[in-house]
């Protein structure tokens, strides 16, 4: 079994008043977004978020394989962000072990917990629980546990640790991305991204259901993992039809899934995301007019 390396966390508030944007378009809603899901200042200067480098300490018990029990050490680095009430964290390993864990997350004050399901490249998966996160603007600490229920079954408890070498302000991007986007090959659905007051994007990426009906799904309080790469929490967006008098009291949303923007230049995107059973990884370009 190889051992964990590379952390990566994403947390999202949870969905605030978005039926002000019933009868606004893509992009103006898009906007309002970005503006309401800016974090407070004094939030920033304490979040998880950006690169850490440090070590992984590890107590492993219960293993089926009985030479991977007993206490395991290694280098980490760990590309954080955080933000209400979902977590996802991105394992890569030095080894080339992958890991996706998400699931929910608490705050109160210096009390932090997280916990969830996760699933690596080799087939492994299980259940995982964070507490006791530490945290200053250089400095990191966080007591991690999880179990492995499939074809290895093991128990770990581990200690994180890490340092941050750049400043947090080093993680945002310096190039807007906002504008439409779209798969060349794919007419029908796209992606609205737009900058803020500050660096959060409102991303909606409006697309058809399994029944093949036009569906909208808006990103909630991403976070930026480094300076080319914004995750969220998707919310399904639905309402009134354009052939009935407007009633806000119908818009309703619910969660929906994650989606990650990966941007390897002004006009070139991927986007991956997780909607229900489904996760699909597109080549996206900024639409030119």
């Amino acid at each position: 079994m190889n051992p964990p390396q590379v952390i990566h966390l994403i947390h999202e508030s949870g969905v605030t008043a978005h039926k002000m944007c019933g009868a606004l378009t893509a992009l103006a809603c898009a906007a309002l977004i970005g503006q309401l899901a800016a974090p407070p200042a004094h939030a920033a200067s304490l979040s998880l978020g950006g690169t850490w480098n440090g070590a992984v300490l590890e107590a492993r018990s219960n293993c089926n394989g009985a030479a991977n029990n007993g206490n395991h050490g290694t280098y980490a680095q760990y590309d954080i962000g955080v933000g209400g009430g979902v977590i996802e964290i991105t394992q890569s390993g030095i080894t080339g072990l992958r890991c996706t864990y998400s699931g929910n997350y608490s705050e109160n004050g210096a009390d932090r917990n997280g916990s969830g399901t996760f699933t690596c490249t080799d087939g492994k998966r299980g259940t995982w629980l964070a507490t006791g996160m530490l945290v200053t603007e250089n400095e990191m600490s966080l007591k991690f546990s999880e179990q492995l229920n499939t074809t290895e079954t093991c128990t770990i408890n581990a200690i994180l640790g890490g340092s941050r070498l750049t400043p947090l302000a080093s993680q945002y991007p310096s190039i807007d991305y906002t504008g439409a986007w779209y798969n060349r090959g794919e007419a029908g659905w796209g992606v609205s991204v737009v900058k803020g007051t500050t660096t959060t994007l409102g991303i909606i990426i409006y697309h058809y259901d399994l029944n093949r009906a036009p569906a909208w799904f808006i990103l909630q309080d991403g976070v930026w993992q480094n300076p080319t790469t914004f995750s969220g929490a998707l919310y399904r967006y639905n309402g009134p039809p354009y052939s009935d008098t407007f009633n806000p009291g119908l818009v309703s949303s619910a969660p929906a899934g994650t989606a990650t923007l990966s941007f390897a230049s002004a006009t070139q995107a991927s986007i991956t995301y997780t909607i229900g059973a489904t996760t699909q990884t597109k080549s996206i370009e900024k639409l030119s007019f």
